[in-house]
């Protein structure tokens, strides 16, 4: 089974209300790693976590200001080097145009369970 990691902003604002879900599930689906956030300031060292376990899969669960300073620190600081995985984006945030012109456009949980069906 592929390992996917998620990467997840807790003060995004749907992540506020919904991120437990994401936690509950975390906890019961093998081959799922979480690593959490607060502030966009921890995205480089949490994404450096996340690449030493080599996913096979890059989840960002957090609204589109999550989303940029995870590409950013992944295209300035480089932390899987010139193999990045394939990643996704789910509407953890408030806006969340990002995720929404990636063609997600549901909660969370039924969102990440749908990129591992």
């Amino acid at each position: 089974m592929p390992l996917v990691a998620i990467l997840s902003n807790k003060n995004a604002t749907t992540n506020r209300r919904k991120l437990g879900k994401i936690r509950d599930f975390v906890e019961a689906t093998p081959n799922l790693f979480h690593v959490e956030v607060q502030r966009f300031d921890e995205v480089p060292k949490s994404l450096e976590m996340i690449a030493r376990v080599n996913p096979d899969l890059l989840v960002i669960n957090g609204g589109d200001g999550t989303v940029i300073a995870a590409f950013s620190s992944l295209v300035n600081d480089r932390p899987f080097g010139n193999d990045l995985p394939p990643i996704a984006v789910l509407t953890g945030g408030k806006t969340n145009m990002i995720a929404a012109d990636l063609g997600m456009k549901g909660a969370p949980i039924k969102e990440l369970k749908r990129l591992l069906d």
